[in-house]
């Protein structure tokens, strides 16, 4: 039996780059901590009516994130602080940065982070 065509998952594992998925393994690391009432920062990239991806950080400047994150997917920049307890989280956005409107609904991007994160989250978005 020719084993040349057959790849094991350690060889798939290794050719996939973390930074170019839609939620990297930092950002779940810090959507964990601010479940924990601990704030960070968010990016979310729109496209369409979904989202395409979404970095939480704890440090560290929007464009910067932003230009990472479009460098992953294409689409509308939305950003904010994010912190939660337990099982909610909130998503906050400001007014002065011109958003009067959440980016997505709240059913979208809690099926994103269930899909990508394994987290069932109550999702909400606040505009101050």
């Amino acid at each position: 039996m020719a084993k040349d065509n057959v790849r094991d998952d350690d060889e798939l594992d290794n050719e996939i780059d973390e930074s170019s998925l839609p939620l990297s393994p930092e950002s779940l690391k810090a959507i964990t901590s601010a479940r924990k009432g601990k704030v960070h920062y968010f990016v979310l990239i729109r496209k369409g009516a979904r989202v395409g991806c979404l970095v939480v950080f704890k440090r560290g400047e929007f464009n910067q994130h932003i230009k990472d994150a479009k460098d992953v997917c294409t689409g509308t920049a939305f950003y904010g602080t994010v912190t939660g307890s337990g099982n909610q989280i909130a998503f906050q956005l400001s007014k002065a940065d011109g958003f009067d409107k959440a980016p997505v609904k709240k059913k979208i991007l809690r099926d994103f982070l269930n899909e990508h994160a394994g987290l069932a989250l109550v999702v909400s978005f606040e505009i101050k």
